[in-house]
């Protein structure tokens, strides 16, 4: 039976749902579980968070092809945070053509399931064949992280910063503040993936090229755990062996937050189980809760010494 640590997400416009739902029940037949918004969306749910999370648990996304699809806003948005994951190692990618089109260029060198041109039957077996050879260790590590983030923090998102030239793709957990009322805090996160034997370290180099990256985030805390040991010099937190380090960028003497941006890096590397791993990531959402609840009560005395309107 197919092992995958997490589902087949299948992406597609809803013109094409025939076809998805016929392509779902054969996947499952043959023991895939699958994610499709048809059974896996419910009332009162956030399309875009909901789909974001979607593809954040799974192990691979067939997406299907047709000119309808090529038109659909969602389809785009999926394959954003897809090709994203596919990147970093963490997805599996298998474009299922319908019909005669060009696919988008994200995705057009990957091999593809011809539905068009080549029998049902045939063009399922390169679909098949694709999550069979997905080697479920490839993604172990990061799915552990992953489930950890879900169930220390208290959701997960994805959005872009758009850019003349270019845009920086995040996501993000949230933390809900106790007491403090407003809206959760949300926590840029990246997992920097090892491969090989002797994983290459991150370098200073990569240190500043993430704090520019990080820059165009209007999010005051971002989270990097990385696989790669860590090269550049950081301050580590008190009982961690030097695994969780804080970068803290002063803010102007003129604003209530005492740092513009604070990034946390979590050093998974070597031998770090499971257990050591939510520690760190415990400790760090319990220090954005410190934070943002100081930052919460600075900001209520400042209201407080605001004068009041004056008397006529």
């Amino acid at each position: 039976m197919p092992r995958l640590p997490g589902p087949v997400f299948l992406s597609h416009s809803y013109r094409d749902k025939p076809f998805v739902l016929k392509l779902r029940d054969e996947l499952e037949a043959l023991g895939f579980s699958t994610w499709v918004d048809a059974h896996d969306l419910h009332g009162g749910d956030s399309l875009p968070r909901t789909i974001a999370d979607g593809i954040a648990r799974s192990s691979a996304m067939v997406v299907v092809l047709s000119e309808a699809a090529l038109t659909s806003k969602w389809l785009a948005y999926e394959l954003q945070i897809a090709v994203v994951r596919m990147v970093e190692g963490q997805l599996a990618v298998i474009p299922a053509i319908l019909e005669p089109l060009t696919r988008p260029v994200e995705i057009s060198a990957l091999l593809y399931a011809d539905f068009d041109r080549r029998p049902y039957d045939e063009a399922l077996k390169t679909i098949v064949t694709a999550l069979e050879q997905r080697e479920p260790e490839d993604v172990w590590v990061a799915r552990e992280l992953e489930d950890a983030l879900d169930e220390i923090f208290d959701g997960r998102g994805f959005f872009s910063t758009p850019g003349e030239y270019r845009s920086e793709d995040f996501e993000f957990v949230d933390v809900d503040m106790p007491g403090e009322g407003g809206n959760p805090v949300s926590v840029i996160y990246e997992i920097e993936r090892a491969y090989g034997d002797t994983p290459r370290p991150l370098s200073q180099r990569y240190w500043q090229e993430y704090l520019e990256a990080i820059d165009n985030v209007p999010e005051p805390y971002s989270l990097l755990i990385t696989e790669r040991p860590v090269e550049f010099a950081l301050r580590a937190l008190d009982g961690t062996d030097g695994r969780l380090r804080v970068y803290e960028q002063p803010g102007p003497s003129s604003l209530v937050r005492k740092y513009l941006h604070t990034a946390f890096v979590v050093d998974v590397s070597g031998d770090l189980d499971s257990p050591a791993q939510r520690r760190m990531l415990e400790t760090v959402r319990d220090l954005v809760i410190q934070r943002e609840a100081e930052y919460q009560r600075a900001m209520r005395a400042r209201r407080a010494q605001r004068p009041g309107p004056q008397a006529g």
